[in-house]
């Protein structure tokens, strides 16, 4: 078992420290941590240079890598669905590149999406994003990864209902889109993980459907502890991602005078990853309040104390 730290959730102490990208890994190894997991969205505007910089100071630091595609593989516009699977093929080459273990990937569908909103572009190593809109501006970028906002967004999320409207077309699309993805994920020897991440990803099951009808050995789940709605039971749903998992995002937010997170049964989520036989990578994502530093030590020490 190794224990990551998710790039976002450290974002202040980031800025604060003036860090740059390829001095992640050093800081999170000397407090440490076994790896880092960074979001497509980190490299937005940076040029090739600072990409190698950061390749390499993981590989020098024996720093751990998990990519994550932020995707929507259901799109019924057959032009926007295609530029997703084009997103996600071009990050996997991206991810292989930088030595990444694990590609973390999102199905999509969700009626609320902070991407959305915002009206999110992407750009990596190019002046334009991959539809010729300008380059995104520093303050949605901020937003984009900022914990607050994403903190937001999963109230949001997990206070609605685990329904998706037209959620058969929807679990269609995202099926036949990664039946064109795992080709490359297989050239590349990278594995796929699929976050219960809202959307049609909203109840486990689903997610095992799609999973079983793309039938690839290099596609499996990434069971995330927070991102269950208040009508699906998160232990229930653990117990179904678990035997397929190829990583795992470890949400705290708050805990009690004992350490302990006072949403999340950390004993209980561990000890259903363990009995299924998982002894993989977890990527800490705190997004409560005070110092971020200091909530992923204690999310860390948590992890160790009941694994």
């Amino acid at each position: 078992m190794q224990i990551y730290v998710a790039l976002s959730s450290i974002n202040d102490t980031v800025r604060h420290q003036g860090l740059s990208l390829s001095q992640v890994p050093a800081f999170l190894t000397q407090h440490g941590f076994a790896g880092v997991e960074i979001s497509d969205r980190h490299l937005m505007n940076r040029d090739a240079t600072s990409i190698e910089q950061f390749r390499q100071s993981c590989t020098d630091m024996n720093c751990g890598l998990i990519f994550d595609v932020n995707c929507d593989l259901t799109y019924a516009d057959a032009d926007r669905w295609q530029q997703e699977i084009n997103h996600v093929q071009k990050m996997l080459g991206i991810a292989h590149g930088l030595g990444a273990n694990v590609v973390r990937v999102c199905l999509g569908g969700q009626s609320f999406s902070i991407q959305k909103l915002l009206k999110r572009r992407r750009s990596i190593n190019r002046g334009q994003d991959r539809t010729g809109a300008p380059r995104p501006g520093k303050i949605a970028r901020s937003l984009l990864l900022n914990r607050w906002v994403l903190r937001m967004a999963h109230t949001v999320r997990t206070n609605m209902p685990s329904t998706v409207p037209q959620l058969k077309e929807k679990m269609t699309r995202a099926t036949m889109a990664l039946k064109r993805i795992m080709p490359t994920a297989a050239r590349y020897d990278l594995p796929v993980a699929i976050e219960n991440h809202w959307g049609i990803s909203t109840r486990p099951e689903n997610i095992l459907r799609v999973i079983d009808a793309v039938d690839s050995p290099w596609l499996g789940t990434c069971p995330d502890f927070g991102n269950f709605p208040r009508d699906v039971d998160r232990y229930e749903g653990l117990d179904i991602l678990a035997p397929k998992a190829l990583h795992v995002q470890a949400k705290s937010a708050h805990f009690d005078r004992d350490g302990e997170e006072t949403r999340i049964d950390y004993r209980r989520a561990l000890r259903i990853m363990r009995d299924h036989g998982y002894d993989g990578t977890f990527a800490i994502e705190y997004e409560g309040g005070g110092r971020d530093l200091e909530g992923c030590l204690r999310t860390r020490d948590l992890i160790t104390k009941h694994w």
